[in-house]
C-alpha cells in the first residue's frame, strides 16, 4: 500500500480485474514511490488477479473451495445476483432532506450531546448498487454473506481449523503506520497496517480488524486475539454507517470486557460534523462565461463525461438542488454528467466564484428507490477553458499525502486528476 497511488475510489468501473488493473498505470499518485500509506482497492484486485493468471481458476471460485466451503459458510458468496435470487440480500440506505448548516450550527450549540433532526433527515432507500454480479471487483471486496456465516468466520480468525494459524498471524504483523488522528479508545497511539488487516489499541487490548464498504452498506469485522473475543458490525446505512459500527463496536466491547463504558458516540459524532464543507464564496461569473463549461471532459484513469446544465425537470435530477442545499452549495449554475462507476451514478459542479466551483459526488437512482450523495463526496475544483482540475479529496489520498495548492495555475499539472476538455456542447 505504499505504492505512490491515493485510492481512487471514483475511477472504478463496472469493467474486468485485467482491465482495472491495466488502468492503475494511467492513474495519478499522490507521494513518492513507497514513502507513506495510502490505501488502494487496486492493489488488491491485482493480488486477486493472480490467481487464475497462474492456475486457470477465478478468483471468486478459488476463495469458495478453500475458504467458504470448508468453513461452513455456505450462504456466503461474491456473486450479488446469486444474493438477490436467495430473496435474503439488503437494500442500501440513505438519509434525505439532511441540512448541514442548520445541524452544525446546533449541534455546536449543545456541545455535541444532542442530535438534531437536521443531522439525521428521512432515511430511504435507494436499493443495490450495481445490476451486476459484482465478482470482477472481488479482490477488493463485496463478500455478501450472512451473520451465521460471519460469525463462522470471526471464530475461525480465533482458533483457526482451515485456514493456517501461521497466516493469520502474519496478516495482523504491523508493516505500516498509518497517519491522521488516533481513533477513540486507542489511547493515543496510531493505527498499523498489516497484510490486509488494521492494528490497533482499543483500551488498553491489541484490536485486529478490517472495515469493507460498497454504497449504502458498511461493516466492520474486529477481534482481540489475546481476550478471544470478535464482534462483527454490519450495517446499512450510507451516511452512518462507519460511525454507527464504530461506535456499537466500542459498547460491545466495553460490555464484555467488563470496562468502564467509553463514550464514544459524542467523538465520532464531532468527527461527522467536522466533514461538512463551510459556505462558499459568492462572486463574480467566470471570465470566459458559463455557456463554456458544458461538453466532453475526459480523465485519464477516470474515462468521460458529458458536462450539461442540470435540468431540474429530470425526474431523477430534480431533488439534485436540496441536496446541494444542505450542504450550503449554490443551485444556480450547475452542471451535471452522467458518471456511472462503482462509488458513484453522477458528478456535480456548483459555481462558487470565478473559475472555482464545488464538485460533488452522487449515487442517484430512480426516484422511487430514493437518492443520495456519495461518501467523501464533495470538494473544491477549478474549471478552465482546458479542463477541471480537482481538488479537495477527489483522488482519496491517504493522511500522509502532501496537500495540493488549489489554484488556476495548478489545475492541470498540480490538482489531484485532471479532466481534459475534449469538445464543447
Amino acid at each position: 500500500m505504499r505504492s505512490g497511488l491515493p485510492s481512487h475510489d471514483f475511477s472504478y468501473d463496472h469493467v474486468t480485474a485485467a482491465q482495472t488493473v491495466a488502468n492503475l498505470a494511467h492513474l495519478r499518485p499522490s507521494a513518492e514511490f513507497r514513502s507513506i500509506f495510502q490505501y488502494q482497492n487496486g492493489h488488491y484486485v491485482a493480488l486477486s488477479h493472480i490467481v487464475p493468471t497462474l492456475t486457470g481458476v477465478p478468483f471468486t471460485e478459488y476463495v469458495a473451495e478453500h475458504f467458504f466451503a470448508p468453513v461452513g459458510m455456505n450462504s456466503t458468496t461474491y456473486n450479488h445476483t446469486a444474493a438477490a435470487e436467495s430473496g435474503h440480500r439488503t437494500d442500501g440506505h440513505t438519509h434525505t432532506g439532511v441540512n448541514m448548516t442548520e445541524c452544525v450550527a446546533k449541534s455546536t450549540a449543545e456541545g455535541y450531546k444532542k442530535r438534531s433532526k437536521a443531522c439525521h433527515g428521512k432515511i430511504a432507500p435507494f436499493g443495490w448498487f450495481t445490476d451486476t454480479d459484482g465478482t470482477d471487483l472481488a479482490g477488493a471486496g463485496g463478500v455478501v454473506s450472512s451473520a451465521r456465516d460471519v460469525a463462522r468466520w470471526l471464530a475461525e480468525l480465533l482458533d483457526p481449523t482451515v485456514v493456517p494459524a501461521r497466516l493469520i498471524g502474519a496478516a495482523a504483523e504491523p508493516r505500516n503506520v498509518i497517519g491522521g488522528k488516533p481513533m477513540p479508545g486507542a489511547d493515543g497511539m496510531p493505527t498499523l497496517y498489516g497484510a490486509g488487516q488494521f492494528i490497533q489499541p482499543y483500551r488498553g487490548h491489541r484490536v485486529v480488524s478490517h472495515t469493507g464498504g460498497v454504497p449504502g452498506q458498511l461493516t466492520l469485522l474486529a477481534r482481540l486475539p489475546e481476550a478471544g473475543v470478535a464482534v462483527a458490525v454490519l450495517t446499512n446505512d450510507a451516511d452512518f454507517g462507519y460511525y454507527a459500527f464504530n461506535t456499537v463496536f466500542a459498547a460491545i466491547v466495553d460490555g464484555l470486557l467488563d470496562l468502564e463504558p467509553l463514550n464514544v458516540e459524542q467523538e465520532w459524532f464531532r468527527q461527522y460534523i467536522s466533514k461538512a464543507p463551510g459556505q462558499p464564496k459568492r462572486g463574480a461569473a467566470p471570465a470566459y462565461g458559463f455557456h463554456a463549461v458544458p461538453g466532453r471532459y475526459e480523465g485519464a484513469g477516470y474515462g468521460a463525461f458529458d458536462l450539461a446544465p442540470l435540468n431540474a425537470s429530470d425526474a431523477v435530477y430534480a431533488r439534485f438542488p436540496a441536496e446541494l442545499a444542505r450542504f450550503g452549495l449554490a443551485s444556480q449554475h450547475v452542471f451535471v454528467a452522467p458518471f456511472s462507476r462503482i462509488f458513484a451514478t453522477h458528478i456535480v459542479f456548483s459555481h462558487w466564484d470565478g473559475p472555482h466551483f464545488n464538485w460533488t459526488i452522487f449515487i442517484a437512482r430512480h426516484p422511487k428507490q430514493g437518492y443520495g450523495k456519495g461518501t467523501r463526496a464533495s470538494g473544491p475544483a477549478i474549471i478552465t477553458p482546458r479542463g477541471i482540475g480537482m481538488f479537495g479529496g477527489f483522488s482519496v489520498p491517504g493522511a500522509g499525502a502532501p496537500p495540493k495548492e488549489i489554484s488556476v495555475e495548478a489545475s492541470e499539472a498540480g490538482s489531484e486528476v485532471w479532466f481534459e476538455h475534449k469538445r464543447r456542447s
